[in-house]
C-alpha cells in the first residue's frame, strides 16, 4: 500500500500594493493540515508552506512530485490568490510576487500542470481555494471572459480537481482595484467535514473523495450562494481520503442489544440477562443471492417474468432460469454455431428472440420450440410486440409476424443502403437506426416511412431511451454525441457532445416530475456514467470505472445499476453519483441489468449469470 502525501501551499501576504487590497482568503490551512496529519482520520504526511516566496514554493513542489512512487496517494492543496494574464493564463500568487511580471514571479499553471504530469502517482488530488483576478496593468486591454476556466487547466489521467470558484472576483488598472469578494468558507466546510465524520454521507466509515465534494459543495451553496465550488475527475475506482472518527458499525436487524427488561429494584441492572436469540444473516446490498453457469459470455439481456429470469448465452442457448433459486428450468439450443445475445420478449406463455438470422418462439414452460422464422440476413438484438404482432429488424429489413403461428404479416423494406442495428417501438411507428447515417420511422402497418432523420456516426438506442409518453428517443453514436429526436415527425430537437469518446449502448431515461427535469443515464467507453438532466444536458454528476462501459443501466427509486469492461457491477446513488455497491464478476460486463423485486440479474463474460441483493 502506498504513502498518502499531502502538501498544502497558503499565501496570506503580499509585497504586492494591489495584492494586499483584496481579502485575504481564510486561514484556515493550518487547520486543514492538523485533520490531514491525524493518524486517526486520514494519516497524511503533511508539509505545509505559508507566506513563502516562488524560489521556496518551486522548490518544495518539486521535489513533492519527484519523490511520489506509483502508488502514493497525493494531495496539493493551495489558498491564496489566483490571477489571468492579459492572455488569459493563470497564476498563483506567492507572498513575493508582482502582478506586472507574473511569468518570473507567480507560480504558473503550467508548471504546476507539468510536475503532476511527470509525478508516477496515478492518485493525485488538486484542491484550489481562490479567490481570482484579472491583473492587467493600466493600458492594457483585459479579455472579456469572467471565468478562469480552471478544469481545463488540469486535466490529466489519475487526477482530481476540487476548486471552490472558478469566477473572476476582482479586476486591477493600475493600483486601482474593481469588484468585491466574500471570504471563501470551502476550507473551513472541508476541515469540519473530516474532523467531525459529516463527509461520511453512505454512513459506511470511509470518507471518500467524492463523498468530500459533495457534502461541502452542498455546505458552501447553502452559506453563500454565490460561489459554487467545481469537480473534475479522471481516476479509476474511488479514493478514500479520510475515516469517519465518529462511526460506529450499524446494530443488524436481529441483533439485541443488552436487555432493558424491566426488573425488581434490588435486583442490580447487570444481573439481567439478556435473551439468546439467533441472528439472521443480513440482506447486504451488492451481495451475491446466486450464480449460474453457462457455456458461453453472457451479453444477453435478463428477461425476469413470474419467477423466471430468461437469458441467452454465447454459447448458443436460451436458458430458463428459477428467480429465486437460480436452479435451471430448460435450455433451448437456438444457434450451436454461433451466440444469442439479443434481449428475450415474454408474451403470455411465450419467449421470443433472435440468434444469428431467425426469430424464434419458444414455449416459456417448456422450453419447446413453437416456431422459427429465417429473416435471411442478421436479426436485431431487440424484438417488440404490438397486440397480437411481433416485430423484428433484420439487415435488410423490418417484419412483423403473427405471435402465435409465426405467419408473416407484413414487411417493410429498402430503406437506406445499410443494415439496420437496433429498433424501438412507439404506439404507431417502428423506429429503427441503421449502421450508416440515418434513424427512420417506419409506418407499423404501411410500406414506406413516415421520417427519416441523419445522425451521423452509428446510432445506437433502444427501449430504454424513450420517454414515459413516447414522443421522445434519446440516440448516442460512436463519437460520444446525445440527441434527442421526436418520434411524431424525426426532428433532432437537439445534441450534446457528451465526451469524446464512443456511446456504444442505449441511454436510459428516467422521467422527471413538476417540480424537477428527468434524468438519461448513458455510459462511455471513456470510462465513465454520466447523468444528464433532461432538456438542459447539464451533468448532475459523472462516476468513473476502470474500463468502457457499454451497458444500459438500470434504474429504481435510489440507486442506478449498470456493469463496465473492468469487470464490475455497480450500484451508483441517484442524486449524488455516490458509489452504494460494487461487484466484482470474472469478465467484462456487457449485459445490460435487470432490477426486479430487490434483485439484480446481470450477466458477466465469465459465462455467469449473477442474482445480486439490489438494495439494503
Amino acid at each position: 500500500m502506498g504513502r498518502k502525501l499531502a502538501l498544502l501551499i497558503a499565501t496570506y501576504a503580499y509585497e504586492d500594493e494591489g495584492l494586499r487590497q483584496l481579502t485575504a482568503p481564510g486561514h484556515d490551512a493550518v487547520a486543514l493540515a492538523e485533520v490531514l496529519r491525524d493518524p486517526d482520520i486520514a494519516g497524511f504526511e503533511v508539509t505545509i508552506l505559508v507566506n513563502e516566496p516562488l524560489h521556496r514554493v518551486g522548490a518544495v513542489l518539486g521535489e513533492f512530485f519527484h519523490d511520489c512512487r506509483h502508488d502514493d496517494l497525493t494531495l496539493l492543496y493551495f489558498t491564496g490568490h489566483g490571477l489571468k494574464d492579459d492572455e488569459g493564463r493563470l497564476h498563483l500568487a506567492t507572498a513575493d510576487t508582482r502582478r506586472t511580471n507574473l511569468a518570473f514571479t507567480s507560480l504558473s499553471a503550467e508548471q504546476i500542470d507539468r510536475a503532476m504530469s511527470g509525478c508516477m502517482s496515478r492518485q493525485q488530488v488538486l484542491i484550489l481555494d481562490c479567490c481570482y483576478s484579472g491583473a492587467f496593468p493600466a493600458g492594457w486591454l483585459a479579455k472579456g471572459d469572467a471565468d478562469v476556466h480552471t478544469l481545463e487547466r488540469f486535466q490529466g489521467r489519475g487526477r482530481t480537481v476540487l476548486t471552490a470558484s472558478d469566477a473572476t472576483q476582482y479586476s486591477f488598472e493600475g493600483d486601482h482595484v474593481s469588484g468585491s469578494a466574500a471570504r471563501s468558507v470551502f476550507t473551513r466546510h472541508l476541515v469540519h467535514g473530516l474532523r467531525e465524520g459529516t463527509a461520511d454521507l453512505d454512513d459506511d466509515g470511509n470518507i471518500t473523495l467524492d463523498e468530500l465534494y459533495v457534502y461541502v459543495h452542498d455546505k458552501v451553496v447553502d452559506e453563500m450562494p454565490q460561489q459554487r465550488p467545481k469537480r473534475q475527475d479522471n481516476v479509476e475506482g474511488r479514493i478514500v481520503i479520510a475515516r469517519n472518527v465518529n462511526w460506529a458499525p450499524p446494530v443488524h436487524l436481529g441483533e439485541e442489544p443488552t436487555a432493558r427488561a424491566s426488573a425488581p429494584e434490588q435486583m442490580p441492572l447487570l444481573q439481567v440477562t439478556p435473551l439468546s436469540v439467533p441472528t439472521p444473516v443480513p440482506l447486504v446490498a451488492g451481495h451475491m443471492r446466486w450464480v449460474f453457469r453457462t457455456g458461453g459470455c453472457v451479453r444477453s439481456v435478463p428477461a425476469v417474468v413470474d419467477g423466471v429470469v430468461y437469458v441467452g448465452s454465447d454459447d448458443g442457448a436460451l436458458y430458463a432460469i428459477d428467480a429465486t433459486t437460480g436452479e435451471e428450468r430448460w435450455r433451448r439450443m437456438l444457434n450451436a454455431e454461433g451466440v444469442v445475445r439479443s434481449t428475450p420478449i415474454v408474451n403470455g406463455a411465450v419467449v421470443f428472440t433472435t440468434a444469428d438470422r431467425s426469430l424464434y418462439a419458444v414455449d416459456a414452460r417448456t422450453g419447446a420450440l413453437r416456431w422459427e422464422r429465417l429473416l435471411g440476413s442478421q436479426a436485431t438484438l431487440t424484438v417488440g410486440i404490438v397486440g397480437s404482432l411481433v416485430y423484428v429488424g433484420a439487415s435488410n429489413g423490418v417484419y412483423a409476424y403473427n405471435a402465435e403461428d409465426g405467419q408473416e404479416r407484413w414487411r417493410n423494406v429498402g430503406q437506406g443502403m445499410t443494415s439496420y442495428q437496433w429498433m424501438v417501438l412507439t404506439e404507431r411507428l417502428v423506429i429503427v437506426g441503421n449502421t450508416g447515417n440515418h434513424v427512420y420511422g417506419l409506418p407499423q402497418a404501411d410500406s414506406g416511412k413516415k421520417w427519416s432523420t441523419r445522425i451521423p456516426h452509428r446510432s445506437v438506442s433502444g427501449p430504454s431511451a424513450l420517454s414515459n409518453d413516447m414522443s421522445l428517443l434519446y440516440v448516442g453514436n460512436s463519437r460520444g454525441e446525445l440527441c434527442c429526436v421526436g418520434t411524431s415527425d424525426g426532428e433532432r430537437i437537439d445534441e450534446h457532445g457528451v465526451t469524446g469518446k464512443a456511446i456504444c449502448s442505449a441511454p436510459t431515461y428516467v422521467s422527471g416530475s413538476t417540480e424537477s427535469p428527468g434524468t438519461i443515464y448513458v455510459g462511455n467507453d471513456d470510462g465513465h456514467l454520466y447523468a444528464l438532466e433532461d432538456f438542459s444536458y447539464e451533468r448532475k454528476w459523472r462516476f468513473v470505472t476502470g474500463a468502457p462501459v457499454r451497458t444500459s443501466p438500470a434504474v429504481d427509486d435510489a440507486t442506478v445499476y449498470f456493469g463496465s469492461d473492468d469487470g464490475i457491477v455497480y450500484g451508483v446513488d441517484v442524486t449524488t453519483g455516490l458509489e452504494r455497491w460494487r461487484f466484482s464478476s470474472g469478465g467484462p460486463v456487457r449485459s445490460s441489468p435487470t432490477v426486479m423485486h430487490g434483485l439484480v440479474y446481470v450477466g458477466s463474460d465469465d459465462k455467469g449469470l449473477y442474482a445480486l441483493q439490489a438494495t439494503y
